[in-house]
């Protein structure tokens, strides 16, 4: 670099079933980050602990697993000083995994000269040394590309703005990546698409150049989308998860959110997964999910299921999936103080199923699945549904009929464009995502990256869509519960919690302090269908 039912209040303690952190592997991930004054990124204004390494870091621990990352950066080298110290400074550390940025400092023409540092071809080979010798080592290289410079740098020795250089040499680490088949980080990308977008990215360094804290969070959280995506690290893992209701019942399906400074959880509660006496029992807890009071049981036909909360800043509602036999009705009932309840009513249309309403830009809107179990799938449909008051709902569109269609969760993007996660009961394909653009009158599929969806949820934290869903082994016969983050229209395999048999329906609210996301699911791993709470930490977000 350039030297820069109302009942009883009942108590239910949290007594049973406290896990701590899962079980670490013996053996700690050992990771280099091999660069020049960017990888290094101690300078005024930073700390050792906001570099991206020490960032990487700690977001690695909490896979459960010792994570050591060692920063090896070194202030204006390049390639070919890498090179010469590979074996010393990098191989006899005898890391699993070492992060490659280079390319700011070959690149570079200085006051007075007329040529960059190095030439891109020498860039290239040395940067195919690099690898050989890595690999030749059993060492899993990453290419990374150097962030742009701000749009404020100063001029080179020519005269030109240095990425107009710095992007030849970009352009050959992402040709050594694809023919070298090797994992990139193309922070040059991401750093020029928000450029396009109309945001500075000067604004994430010190000097145009060098990374502050907010651009070494940007480059951590890239640096983990890539190693997740490659599975060259394990998934988080949950910090801590406990049972809150595990009495020898079918307790299932669970609803979650926080609601005046309080938690609200609702579940199911019956003798059987289809047994038709189930009723809909309401927690709520004032100390953060440590303790619980039964608030209130909602009981209108004889098999009620299936909750679902909505949440605003004056009331609290809860849906329920009432069965009586095969009839279906979906109905209604609500709190503004937590105490009192409103009678229960029917909503929408017999048969369908209110699943997931959420509010977008001043509206309910929610996607209200038909039970139809007599015709083989042909006479199910999923709506898209509107409402202004979570009382009075009204079809917008279909989403999709005739399929099997099934439980089928919503997310808003900030442009308004909705996607739709799709649960196909039986047969192929077995989920789908759909798109819809304002009205909301067509939609378009596509095949997600994952095979199942059910029982899922979808929220957002901190800048990170999470997709919260029943996992299915078909090989295998076995059913999970896993957590996947949601960019660019992929799915993301981030937590995978203990669960089995008969499991999943999770929901999410986060902790006071934003750093974790608390998750209730219910699962028969165990032996009885219990419903527990997981303390699952939130991704780093720039």
């Amino acid at each position: 670099m350039p030297n820069f039912g109302l009942r009883a209040w009942v108590l239910l303690w949290l007594a049973a079933c406290w896990v701590g952190p899962l079980r670490a592997d013996e053996a700690a991930l050992r990771i280099v980050t091999l660069g020049d004054s960017i990888t290094r990124g101690v300078r005024p204004g930073v700390t050792v602990e906001q570099t991206f390494a020490s960032l990487l870091q700690a977001e690695l621990q909490k896979t459960g697993r010792p994570v050591e990352v060692i920063n090896v950066g070194i202030g204006g080298e390049r390639t070919d000083g890498a090179l010469a110290r590979l074996e010393k400074d990098v191989i006899s550390k005898k890391p699993a995994l070492v992060t490659v940025m280079y390319g700011t400092n070959d690149s570079y023409v200085d006051v007075d000269k007329t040529e960059p540092r190095l030439t891109v071809e020498q860039y290239r080979i040395n940067l195919k040394a690099i690898i050989e010798r890595l690999r030749a080592a059993k060492i899993q290289p990453v290419l990374m590309t150097e962030p742009r410079w701000g749009d404020k740098a100063r001029k080179n020795g020519i005269g030109e703005h240095p990425n107009v250089s710095l992007e030849r040499y970009v352009v050959a680490c992402r040709e050594v990546a694809k023919e070298m088949k090797l994992p990139l980080v193309d922070h040059f990308h991401e750093w020029t698409w928000r450029n396009i977008s109309g945001f500075d990215v000067g604004t994430w360094t010190t000097d145009q150049c060098h990374l502050n804290p907010a651009g070494h969070k940007v480059v951590a959280a890239a640096i983990l989308k890539t190693l997740r995506d490659e599975k060259l690290v394990g998934l988080v893992s949950p910090t801590q998860i406990r049972a809150i209701r595990a009495d020898g019942k079918h307790n299932a399906f669970t609803a979650f959110r926080r609601f005046k400074g309080k938690l609200w959880l609702a579940f199911r509660a019956a003798k059987e997964h289809n047994s038709q006496d189930g009723d809909i029992v309401v927690l709520k807890s004032v100390d953060e999910g440590l303790s619980w009071q039964e608030a209130f049981t909602l009981n209108v036909v004889p098999d009620d299921r299936d909750p679902q909360f909505l949440v605003t800043d004056q009331r609290l509602f809860l849906y329920d999936a009432g069965m009586r036999g095969t009839e279906l009705t979906t109905f209604l009932t609500y709190t503004d103080d937590g105490e009192k309840w409103s009678e229960p009513q029917a909503v929408y249309e017999p048969r369908f199923i209110v699943w997931k309403p959420i509010e977008h830009a001043g509206k309910f809107y929610s996607a209200a699945h038909k039970k139809d179990e007599a015709s083989n799938g042909k006479g199910r449909e999923v709506h898209l549904i509107e409402s202004a008051d979570g009382i009075q709902w009204k079809k917008i569109s279909t989403i999709r009929a005739g399929s099997w269609e099934s439980e089928t969760t919503l997310f808003f993007s900030d442009d308004h464009v909705v996607t739709a996660f799709l649960r196909q009961k039986y047969g192929s394909p077995p989920a789908a995502i759909l798109t819809s653009v304002p009205p909301y009158a067509e939609w378009t599929s596509r095949a997600p990256n994952v095979n199942h969806f059910s029982g899922h949820s979808v929220h957002t934290f901190a800048g990170t869509t999470y997709l919260l869903s029943r996992t299915m082994d078909s090989a295998r016969k076995q059913a999970g519960s896993m957590i996947y983050t949601f960019a660019g229209g992929e799915l993301t395999a981030y937590c995978q919690l203990p669960a089995g048999g008969d499991c999943a329906y999770l929901e999410a609210v986060r902790t006071l302090d934003g750093k974790q996301m608390l998750v209730s699911y219910y699962s028969s791993h165990e032996g009885k269908t219990n419903i527990y709470l997981a303390n699952v930490p939130l991704q780093l977000v720039p």
